[in-house]
């Protein structure tokens, strides 16, 4: 009888998630979508088809994030990434974008994702006026953890 609520228990967690993975709201055409809409152009480069309309999105996000850009020179499709799994499922582009950081004389790169579905752009980088270039947080504490141990 023990043996059947457990397994009574799992097939109820698992239904679960496979509902609420189906009403995310995402779906299979619009991964299809994706796919079909990018072009490549004379030199092999593939872009996504409404390029022009990210970028704006793009480089607002850039502007209202880091005050501290005096201009956004480059946006450049990185990758399209996506993923599918009975649980959850979602995709996005990546995006490396050239930037003008007020008081720094070289230009910095910062990576920003673009959500096709909701259409909003994010990224994980943050600005350090210290080393005057981006960095993930988590990444960099994991970076100055392994030097302080290595001493």
């Amino acid at each position: 009888m023990i043996k059947f609520k457990i397994l009574l228990a799992i097939s109820a967690f698992f239904l679960t998630n496979s509902i609420q993975a189906q009403q995310s709201g995402l779906s299979l055409d619009s991964f299809i979508e994706q796919h079909q809409s990018f072009e490549e152009n004379e030199n092999g480069e593939i872009t996504p088809i409404n390029v022009i309309e990210i970028n704006k999105v793009l480089k607002f996000l850039v502007e209202q994030k880091f005050p501290n850009v005096a201009r956004t020179r480059n946006i450049i499709w990185d990758s399209y990434t996506t993923f599918v799994s009975p649980f959850d499922k979602y995709h996005f582009h990546t995006f490396i974008i050239q930037v003008k950081i007020e008081g720094v004389d070289r230009y910095k790169y910062v990576e920003v994702t673009y959500d096709p579905e909701t259409k909003k752009a994010d990224t994980k980088f943050l600005w350090n006026p210290d080393k005057e270039d981006f960095f993930v947080p988590e990444v960099e504490e994991e970076i100055s953890e392994e030097s302080t141990s290595n001493n």
